[in-house]
């Protein structure tokens, strides 16, 4: 059998994606290797286990076994250093994102009539 280190598909991708609040954002994590690769998310340093939920992973979803992470109806919270980790027997690799959630200001004007 041939073993190939797991290698997360870096061609690309934007490693410092924006997201304006409110709106949804998804993350791929393209991974190859034989055996395949598990694939493991983190925000902050912190797993994020969709089987048992941390504050991090509030309004997150891993969908295709790993290869995406999406970010529903992002927050300011949801801003900070997502790092996906791909591993098999022959090797690891990872990748970082450093996501910025931006709010939407509001300009509210007055006009006040004298007369």
């Amino acid at each position: 059998m041939c073993i190939v280190a797991a290698r997360i598909e870096r061609s690309g991708v934007d490693f410092y994606p924006t997201v304006i609040v409110n709106r949804s954002k998804t993350l791929p994590c393209e991974v190859v290797g034989v055996p395949r690769p598990t694939i493991t998310w983190y925000k902050d340093g912190t797993l994020l286990d969709p089987d048992n939920p941390s504050p991090q992973s509030v309004g997150v979803s891993i969908l295709d076994d790993g290869a995406k992470l999406e970010i529903e109806s992002s927050s300011l919270n949801d801003s900070g250093t997502y790092q996906c980790r791909a591993e098999n027997a022959a090797g690891q690799d990872r990748v970082h994102y450093r996501l910025k959630v931006y709010g939407v200001l509001y300009l509210v004007v007055v006009v006040v009539v004298v007369e």
